[in-house]
């Protein structure tokens, strides 16, 4: 109900209670929005995260890096922990090191992924051999953490001696 009171209106409490309502429908809207979008891109981050396994363990049975480094570069995460383990150990100059290889193998990845579907640019070895190229030139300055070994749980969720 509105109420003309000379020069304001004056709203009547279902006008009120329809106001917050909608606030309230489109607060809803927006955090589905939101959880939408979040989905959208841990779907983009899981493709991305499967090509890259594809394409440099690929990489790694040609011998273009090591077969133990793939799951340190193809998980964000694992990323984040090599660089923080580098710069732990070896201070700045070794994070920059291990993110110049870690972006180096990301490229390489995507144009190996590139090569292997057939869509190859005209200059994929040119590119592909200088990015190989200095992965063997940043590599011995290269410290990955060791790698966490898990052992099977035994039945009924209990863990063997020695592990966790």
């Amino acid at each position: 109900m509105q109420v003309d009171d000379g020069a304001r209106v004056v709203q009547g409490r279902g006008a009120l209670r329809d106001g917050r309502r909608r606030r309230r429908m489109d607060a809803v809207q927006e955090a589905a929005d939101g959880r939408a979008a979040r989905r959208d891109e841990e779907e983009k981050r899981r493709r991305e995260g499967a090509m890259l396994t594809r394409s440099l363990s690929d990489c790694a049975q040609r011998g273009f890096l090591a077969a133990y480094e793939v799951p340190w570069l193809v998980r964000l995460s694992a990323r984040r922990a090599s660089r923080r383990y580098a710069r732990v150990n070896g201070g700045p100059l070794a994070e920059r090191v291990m993110r110049e290889y870690q972006q180096q193998a990301i490229e390489l990845g995507f144009l190996h992924d590139r090569y292997l579907r057939g869509t190859a640019p005209s200059d994929f070895v040119e590119r592909g051999s200088a990015m190989v190229q200095r992965l063997e030139a940043l590599r011995p300055y290269v410290q990955y953490p060791r790698p966490v070994v898990m052992q099977p749980a035994l039945p009924g969720g209990a863990h063997r001696e020695g592990s966790l």
